[in-house]
């Protein structure tokens, strides 16, 4: 016979699954129609993303992955690091294991190409699904299809959320969380709580631990549902509420276990500390409280999504930032713990102050941030649904208690008004690099990185001057000038030295940035023996050369260098032969085939330059260089058309380059001649 303590539960039980069993009962009834009117206005308000370009890591993962489209792309997944495809020779170059992630970037990748469009319209798919769980989660922790719909909606409208739909970079979290979103819905919904464990649950979590390493906390979700809303205090005895938690957390810590020792064996530890310009763990300890502090703002005000927010390690225990950050999080402890003290439904907000505080832990691994990116608005993406789900149960039973309900839900309407024009002018904030860095410098003016990136922005867009103010803000920005994050710093003054024909300060930065990062790039250490050479120092160019050697892609970097050196001293026989031994070592680099059409072309081998630029072309098609080496080739030989039609692709690639409008004016103004 049921207790006192448990007759309520199962009169909710009851209640609750008679709830479900009518909706369900019609596939088109009223609430199925608001559903699909959630997931409408959630579509809505996500296409801003359509018009966003690639910026910053897509260079890396889409654009200039050459491997993408290839099917070993899939099986090198499932044994190599996520940045493998940088350079394959380098056995390991993160600490990360993530072949479902890879394996997005690769359907995305054969349905879609390299046209944005496309991978802004599936990742906002993602979201809907997750918006969809959260509904399914929430109806079957509480059977009130009100407070369900609230929370799905909450959540659909968050614009913390918009980096995850606005960036495919940052499709990771969304991913995870809907893998896991889904593991945790089959597992609550089991047929037989004591009995039986869904399989399919146990599925979804194994794709979320291979979309993601975070995905190892799931199990913690799990035990706080059990210990928390499933067998609440009072309805079994303390042996039973064990075996029942032991015999239902088994399978997923058995899963995780055979995951860890896979990553283990792949690519190393799962956690392990980084070098570089991460945080050291100290810095992490004290940064870890205003971490926290601006997650809670982040959830709270809907206006505060950005890709960049201002947090810098504090500089101790006793600093300002530090103890104000402690205070917030302590207050917000506080008035957590007075609001529910004497709810009837305790239990189920501890389950959802649980879920968030299990799914933030993977962000408070301080030590793999650099330290002016500590918080980044993505890793909301799951600890999101436990505040929404409390939010939504709060508001639902503070609108039941109060006789004025209705200006309640007027007041909840408004708010998610505010959320949804939030998210949809926070979608923006991707929508190019240049904005993206722009925005990243407003929020945050004293982060390093972001003057680096918009230096190579600007840099790319051909405007050398402002890349060189930015550079220099990068420099001084820099706390510790002889470190790893000066070294690149110099190395970056240096080559925008060069551009600017300014050789001699070039070689100073650029060789005082090597010694203090002797690991950098090959084309840093091709550049200064370029430079050396142009100063009339064989000896020094050719060590430099050497030491490029030795580093990722440095074989190629120092055959085309050396090549264009030995043009430089007329040498034109030997340039090609060392050009050609490279092709035929490395066909798929495509750098090589554009450097033998400028030999060729220099030679009047014009038909042969025109079949390496084509060559060049095919292997990287968003390269606007071989295009406009192409198409003047073509003018130059008088085949004008020809000449506009890779003109045009080069701009296309390239709005902003001088050289490739100067010659589509030409071009045009030609062919408008009588």
């Amino acid at each position: 016979m049921a207790t006192r303590a448990q007759q309520p539960r199962q009169r909710e039980d009851q209640a609750g699954h008679a709830g479900r069993e009518a909706r369900t009962a019609c596939p088109l009834n009223r609430e199925s129609l608001m559903v699909g009117g959630v997931l409408l206005v959630t579509a809505l308000v996500c296409m801003r993303s359509l018009g966003n370009q690639f910026v910053l890591d897509d260079q890396v993962y889409i654009v200039g992955n050459r491997f993408i489209g290839q099917w070993s792309f899939l099986t090198k997944a499932l044994y190599r690091d996520e940045f493998w495809f940088i350079d394959p020779k380098v056995p390991l170059f993160s600490a990360y294991y993530r072949p479902v992630w890879l394996y997005w970037y690769w359907l995305n990748y054969r349905l879609f190409g390299l046209h944005p469009m496309g991978w802004h319209a599936t990742t906002p798919m993602v979201h809907l699904t997750a918006v969809w769980l959260v509904y399914r989660i929430a109806d079957r922790l509480t059977g009130e299809f009100g407070e369900a719909l609230l929370a799905a909606l909450l959540f659909a409208l968050l614009s913390v959320h918009a980096e995850g739909i606005a960036w495919p970079a940052a499709v990771d979290m969304p991913l995870v969380a809907t893998l896991e979103l889904a593991a945790f819905y089959l597992f609550i919904a089991r047929r037989n709580p004591t009995r039986s464990i869904s399989p399919a649950a146990l599925v979804a979590y194994a794709f979320a631990l291979l979309a993601h390493e975070s995905a190892v906390t799931f199990p913690g979700l799990i035990a706080a549902y059990l210990l928390f809303v499933e067998s609440p205090a009072g309805e079994r005895t303390l042996r039973t509420r064990a075996r029942l938690m032991t015999f239902c957390l088994a399978p997923f810590v058995a899963e995780t276990v055979v995951y860890l020792i896979l990553h283990e064996l792949v690519v190393g530890a799962i956690s392990r500390p980084m070098v570089g310009d991460h945080l050291t763990y100290g810095q992490a300890l004290i940064s870890m409280p205003g971490a926290l502090a601006i997650y809670l703002r982040l959830l709270a005000v809907p206006w505060a999504a950005s890709p960049a927010h201002r947090l810098l390690p504090p500089a101790g225990l006793a600093a300002p930032d530090f103890l104000m950050a402690i205070a917030i999080v302590v207050v917000a402890a506080g008035i957590f713990g007075l609001a529910i003290r004497n709810s009837s439904r305790r239990g189920l907000y501890l389950f959802c102050g649980a879920w968030m505080a299990i799914s933030i832990a993977p962000a408070m691994n301080l030590p793999s941030f650099r330290s002016d990116m500590i918080v980044q608005d993505r890793y909301l993406y799951l600890p999101s649904v436990g505040w929404c789900l409390m939010v939504a149960f709060a508001l639902a039973g503070f609108a039941q208690r109060n006789p004025h309900r209705q200006v309640v839900w007027a007041g909840a309407a408004a708010v998610l008004v505010v959320c949804a024009v939030a998210l949809w002018n926070a979608q923006h904030y991707w929508h190019d690099n240049l904005t993206l860095c722009r925005t990243g410098i407003e929020e945050f003016p004293g982060a390093a990185i972001w003057h680096a990136k918009l230096s190579e922005v600007l840099e790319q867009r051909h405007d050398i001057a402002g890349a060189l103010l930015e550079v220099e803000q990068w420099r001084n920005l820099t706390r510790d000038f002889h470190s790893h994050e000066g070294g690149r710093g110099l190395q970056a003054l240096g080559l925008l030295y060069a551009q600017l024909g300014r050789n001699q300060e070039a070689e100073i930065e650029l060789s005082l940035g090597l010694q203090m990062e002797p690991g950098a790039p090959a084309t840093s250490y091709t550049k200064l023996a370029d430079l050396y050479d142009l100063g009339g120092d064989e000896q020094r160019s050719e060590q430099a050369l050497k030491s490029a050697e030795s580093l990722p892609d440095g074989p190629e970097e120092v055959a085309i260098m050396r090549a264009r050196i030995e043009m430089r001293h007329g040498d034109r026989n030997g340039a090609e032969k060392v050009l050609r031994d490279v092709a035929g070592h490395h066909p798929d680099d495509q750098r090589v085939w554009t450097m033998l059409g400028l030999l060729l072309t220099d030679e009047n081998r014009d038909d042969e330059a025109l079949a390496a630029y084509q060559r060049s072309i095919g292997l990287a098609p968003q390269d606007p260089r071989p295009y406009f080496y192409a198409a003047t080739l073509l003018h130059a030989k008088g085949r004008d058309r020809e000449a506009l039609d890779d003109c045009r692709l080069a701009l296309q690639i390239d709005p902003h380059d001088p050289n490739a409008a100067s010659l589509m004016n030409e071009l045009t103004h030609s062919s408008a001649q009588p």
